[in-house]
């Protein structure tokens, strides 16, 4: 399914489970890079009147449909990128997972998914994975062609 273009949605940030998401207006990008090895999405999005921006470079290879992507985003982190490894999902759509520091304390992981729901609507869902492994979701921005 052909992904590039522009996009659409609500991003929905959740600082604790149970809690209300925080919304904000979202945009993304997609685009194919170096004649199409690879997959960039770009997306803004806000935080208490801030404008914030992420980015994902995504390339799928070999017949197992392994992913590997990098990731960077202005509020999620700073200063480096994110190395993350999965898998494709049949759809289009990717599962990858990486892992930050937490001092003093060990690594959490983070997992993002890119779920295709049909040509004209894909979702961009983000989870916190605690070091025991318990996963907690954290973004969720549902994405319509703009």
């Amino acid at each position: 399914m052909n992904l590039t273009g522009k996009w659409k949605g609500t991003k929905e940030l959740y600082f604790k489970p149970d809690d209300t998401p925080l919304q904000s207006e979202s945009k993304l990008t997609v685009a194919p890079l170096a004649n199409g090895a690879f997959l960039q999405l770009t997306y803004t999005w806000k935080y208490k009147e801030t404008e914030h921006e992420g980015v994902m470079l995504i390339c799928t290879k070999g017949v197992n449909q392994s992913a590997t992507a990098a990731w960077g985003d202005s509020f999620h982190q700073s200063g480096c990128l994110m190395h993350l490894e999965g898998h494709m999902d049949g759809e289009g759509g990717v599962d990858v997972a990486g892992a930050y520091a937490a001092p003093p304390g060990p690594d959490w992981g983070w997992r993002i998914v890119l779920r295709v729901e049909g040509a004209d609507r894909l979702s961009l869902i983000m989870y916190n994975i605690w070091p025991e492994g318990q996963e907690d979701l954290a973004v969720k921005i549902p994405f319509y062609r703009d």
